[in-house]
């Protein structure tokens, strides 16, 4: 069963985790800090955790949200994943979804970096790389590596333009 902690610092708003205490994830305990706790006594340098979703917050919507299938704590601030499916989401509600299948997220800096293949696919491109650094905050980064890129809204502009 999935639990959500809401009010977490920084670029994690909440993550669903299995066997986390009801108490801890609907706030009833009215302890701003118990939820904190939870975070810290769950994710622990060394310990692993499995199906978990990270959204990312600016005050008021949803900027991105990572899913993971399972992750390494490596620190306090940094997880290192396996099988990312991250979603960004601009002010025009469109949706970039990028692939791979291992990367590192630092939520203290908002950075993602991937080492392995990375696929990226918009409204507006489609792109492949073998390495992606990405300020999920400032939704920028860059592909690396042997980068293909295609543009297919384009393409079928200047189809559907021509007589």
């Amino acid at each position: 069963m999935r639990r959500l902690l809401h009010s977490i610092p920084g670029v994690l708003a909440c993550l669903g985790l299995a066997g986390i205490g009801a108490a801890a994830a609907d706030g009833s305990n009215g302890e701003k800090g118990k939820k904190e706790d939870t975070w810290e006594k769950v994710l622990v340098p060394g310990s692993v955790v499995k199906g978990i979703s990270l959204p990312q917050n600016d005050g008021t919507r949803t900027t991105a949200i990572a899913r993971i299938r399972q992750a390494t704590v490596i620190s306090k601030t940094e997880l290192q994943c396996e099988q990312v499916k991250a979603e960004l989401i601009s002010l025009a509600d469109e949706i970039t979804y990028i692939i791979t299948d291992a990367a590192r997220i630092f939520k203290d800096t908002g950075l993602l970096i991937a080492k392995d293949h990375v696929h990226i696919a918009s409204p507006r491109f489609i792109a492949d790389g073998d390495q992606l650094h990405l300020d999920t905050k400032k939704q920028e980064g860059y592909l690396r590596g042997s980068v293909v890129v295609k543009l297919p809204s384009i393409t079928q502009k200047k189809l559907k333009q021509q007589p």
